[in-house]
Parts: C-alpha cells; sequence; structure tokens
C-alpha cells in the first residue's frame, strides 16, 4: 500500500512540475495578448472635431480617427501590422503624428496626412521614441527619445536616457535640444503662443 502511494504521490508531483514549467516558460500570460478595447492614449483636433485613439485589437494596437459627432472609426494605414500608438495632431487638423513598434520594441515616429492618406516614417530605429508633438506652426516636431544602445543597455548607472529632441516636420535629422539623460520624459505640449516647450522629466 505505501508502495502504490508512493508512486500516486510521485506521479502527482511530477505533474504538477510539468504544469508549472508550462505556465512560467511556455505559456504567454501576457493579459494585453488578448486584450480588445480603447486604449488610454488619445488626442483630440484643435478644431474640437475629431479624435484620435489606439484601439486593442486580440493583443494588437491600430489608431482609428472618429469624428466627435459619431460615424464609424477609420483605421490609419497599417501595412507593417505594427503596433501603432500615442497619436498627436496638428495645428490644423491635416496631419497626424503616432508611434510604431517595431519587432526588436523600438518605437519609432510616424506621420500622416488625414487627407492624402499617405504616411511617412520619420525616425530610425536608432532611436526609442516616447513622446511627439508638432510645433505650433507645423513646422517642426518635438520628441522624447533615447538611444536604442542605451535603451537596450543593461548597466543602467552608465547607459544614457531620454532627452527631448527637434525635427522638421517634413523630415530630416533629429537634433538633441537637453542634455538630460532621464529615466522618462514624457507629457509634452507646447504653449499657446508657441514660444515654449513643456514636458515632465523623472530621474
Amino acid at each position: 500500500m505505501k508502495r502504490k502511494w508512493s508512486f500516486a504521490a510521485m506521479a502527482g508531483s511530477a505533474i504538477l512540475l510539468v504544469c508549472l514549467l508550462f505556465i512560467f516558460f511556455l505559456w504567454d500570460n501576457d493579459p494585453y495578448d488578448y486584450h480588445s478595447g480603447v486604449n488610454s492614449d488619445l488626442d483630440l483636433s484643435k478644431d474640437d472635431e475629431v479624435f484620435a485613439f489606439s484601439y486593442f485589437q486580440q493583443g494588437e494596437r491600430s489608431i482609428y480617427t472618429l469624428p466627435v459627432s459619431g460615424g464609424t472609426p477609420e483605421p490609419i494605414p497599417n501595412e507593417s501590422g505594427e503596433d501603432q500608438h500615442q497619436p498627436a495632431f496638428n495645428e490644423n487638423g491635416t496631419e497626424l503624428l503616432y508611434l510604431s513598434d517595431s519587432a526588436e520594441g523600438i518605437s519609432y515616429l510616424n506621420k500622416i496626412n488625414l487627407l492624402t492618406r499617405e504616411t511617412a516614417e520619420l525616425t530610425s530605429e536608432d532611436l526609442h521614441i516616447r513622446d511627439a508633438v508638432f510645433s505650433s506652426d507645423d513646422e517642426k516636431v518635438y520628441f522624447a527619445g533615447i538611444e536604442t544602445e542605451d535603451w537596450f543597455s543593461e548597466d543602467m548607472e552608465t547607459a544614457g536616457g531620454f532627452d527631448v529632441y527637434e525635427m522638421p516636420s517634413s523630415g530630416g535629422d533629429p537634433v538633441k535640444l537637453t542634455e538630460e539623460d532621464s529615466y522618462v520624459i514624457s507629457s509634452l505640449s507646447i504653449s499657446d503662443d508657441g514660444s515654449a516647450l513643456f514636458y515632465s522629466g523623472r530621474g
């Protein structure tokens, strides 16, 4: 009888171990992988006419626009199938900045003309972008970014951090405006007269 109980206990322990290994190593338990619903990042055009927001569909994020008056949400083009998020309108509501996530986990900056539906990639994967806004005259773009090498660095003591950059909204080379090396830079905004850029930094 003792042998039967010992065998049963060993078999039960083996099954439990296999289940634990499956949970920790094989099962993808990220809740966002199967999440559907509106994400927290959204923007409203300056004329209060159109919303832009990101929406999870079975864990994949895409950006949609929707008139405030109602209607059917319209997705922006996404041929790559990468996650899209952080929409930001320009002053006259004809263009939208947004971030796309590469397979390597780098968020890079894109722009879409909402009239022609043409898209443009503004930054490469050399920078990981967190937040972006248009200047008040729509001629420039400001964003918080960190060099990809620093983003993936395991040595946080020596790695650089986030800084504020600017670049022409038509494309070009980003120029670093700060030497913050912050753990996080977010909440970029432009003053009403366009003379000042505000942001929140930590670390």
